[in-house]
């Protein structure tokens, strides 16, 4: 048996007079018993939140104490233990950990907190004769609004290295946009200084936005305080500006209509928003205070994937054929990232591993990309491979099985009971049409019937038909519509996931005429 205890005495605060905290239980480990207890000054109002665990509440002449206690006393098997570590792992990586347990705040309202953070940044943002001349030298030539405003924007997301090291109140206060300008490098809240900067140069004066790259860590109803992690701006649009190619905007009723965008993002490109900033709460900080602003998710439409396939059958089985797929929104930034960071060869092998999800002994024989680095075009690849074996002979029959590439089914609800809501990286639109040529003398004996499932977060349909005579056709479509399905609605999701991944499995028999 192992005891331990440990205390913090922060001597020098962040933001003065005030205090802020959060806190996870150990779920890991058998626990006999696990303790938390905050000690404040007894007239001092906070405002705190725990999910499950309710604190008992004492006090003496000077002091309210909080204590919290929990205990794990349940071992878990190697086989959950690895699961777990999966599933934590799978959900870090996109930003989706659940909100802390516990939260604690001395700051009473957003408003608070918003007027803290513009104090700290109100004189870092003040433009300096250097900053005029470029954002002058970017902008010349523009005709209007919105081409300055790309024209900045372009500028400040791509051609500045993203460089974090934050200590103190660095973890919070810009550099000045000076000294961003000739660092040539800075972290995000240090980009969006001097974006504001320029921006202030043609007329434009935006708003810094606080976030926390996993959604659900901040919210209306939890305490106001300091958990962020990221910086981006939102700035109110000029009224000759459009919004039809900038979704990223929302109705806001003081300001107007107000633009969302992410400088540190480099492959985002104006008018987007990267997936983890999308349907996510954001303190918006003005000049009279902050409020909390419930940032757009995109339409479906925006995140988009189509893909095409031509593919020829032949009597042995083997197939060969191309691949044409367009991308858009954060399928497009997905595959961007996975490109870029590959280098020569390593890009076919990208390509390779997706290809070998989904079809055996294959060879890549040919691939190109289109607007890998021109983050404001639809991205575009396509690819040409041949494999063996990928129909079945039984002896008169040919079995091949339609959806050849991709997967939208998932068996992440089948395994155990969960407690959490599902979340979604984005709304999305997906289309899949795979034309396969199927050898002379064969005939359709069996073909898998049509799906189609509606539900208010998602849907998905798909339709299996002959061609032309000798073309076999799958098209199919999947939507999500929203990205946060709560826990009462796993039960429909588990149903969802499982009829996607029936379809996905299902094959066309076909047979020799005259058999």
């Amino acid at each position: 048996m192992l005891e331990f205890q440990w205390h913090w005495h922060t001597t020098k605060p962040l933001a003065p007079g005030q205090f802020w905290f959060a806190y996870n239980f150990s779920h890991d480990s058998i626990i006999l018993q696990e303790q938390l207890q905050i000690g404040i000054p007894r007239n001092r109002p906070v405002k705190w939140k725990s999910s499950s665990l309710k604190p008992v509440l004492t006090e003496d002449s000077a002091s309210r104490f909080f204590t919290w206690t929990s205990s794990h006393l349940e071992a878990k098997s190697t086989e959950e233990e690895k699961k777990d570590q999966e599933q934590t792992q799978y959900q870090a990586a996109r930003g989706k950990l659940p909100a802390p347990e516990i939260q604690l705040s001395s700051f009473q309202s957003w408003e608070e907190v918003g007027g803290w953070y513009t104090s700290l940044q109100r004189e870092r943002v003040k433009p300096t004769a250097e900053i005029r001349t470029k954002a002058a030298e970017l902008t010349k030539g523009s005709a209007d609004d919105a081409a300055r405003l790309h024209a900045i924007y372009n500028y400040v997301s791509t051609q500045f290295r993203y460089i974090g090291i934050a200590f103190g109140i660095g973890r919070y206060q810009p550099h000045s946009a000076a000294d961003v300008l000739n660092n040539q490098y800075g972290d995000c809240k240090d980009k969006a200084t001097l974006l504001a900067a320029m921006l202030h140069e043609i007329g434009i004066d935006p708003f810094y936005v606080l976030v926390n790259m996993r959604r659900g860590v901040i919210a209306p109803d939890y305490p106001p305080g300091l958990n962020f992690n990221h910086v981006i701006l939102a700035i109110p649009l000029p009224a000759d500006v459009p919004i039809t190619t900038l979704p990223a905007t929302m109705a806001h009723p003081h300001y107007g209509k107000l633009l969302f965008f992410d400088p540190t993002s480099t492959m985002t490109p104006l008018g987007y928003l990267p997936s983890d900033e999308q349907a996510n709460f954001g303190l918006l900080a003005a000049a009279d205070g902050g409020e909390l602003v419930n940032m757009p998710l995109l339409p479906a439409s925006v995140n988009m994937l189509r893909r095409t396939a031509h593919l020829t059958l032949a009597l042995d089985g083997s197939i060969k054929g191309s691949v044409d797929e367009i991308r858009d929104g954060d399928p497009a930034e997905e595959s961007r990232a996975r490109l870029l960071a590959a280098q020569g060869t390593g890009r076919a092998k990208v390509i390779e591993s997706f290809l070998g999800s989904f079809v055996g002994g294959f060879t890549l024989t040919k691939a190109s990309v289109q607007n890998l680095e021109a983050y404001d075009k639809l991205f575009g690849l396509k690819y040409e491979f041949d494999a063996p074996n990928y129909a079945q002979l039984a002896g008169d029959l040919l079995i091949v099985r339609p959806r050849i590439l991709g997967g939208k089914g998932s068996t992440m609800l089948e395994e155990k009971e969960r407690k959490y809501p599902v979340e979604f990286g984005t709304a999305t639109m997906q289309v899949d049409q795979f034309d396969f040529t199927v050898p002379q003398g064969y005939v359709p004996d069996e073909l898998p019937p049509p799906l189609n499932i509606d539900y208010n977060f998602a849907t998905y349909s798909s339709k299996v038909e002959m061609i032309g005579g000798n073309v076999l056709r799958y098209s199919r479509t999947y939507q999500v519509k929203d990205v946060m399905i709560p826990s009462a609605r796993l039960g429909d999701l588990k149903i969802f996931f499982k009829k996607i991944l029936a379809d996905e499995s299902n094959a066309a028999v076909f047979k020799k005429a005259g058999s």
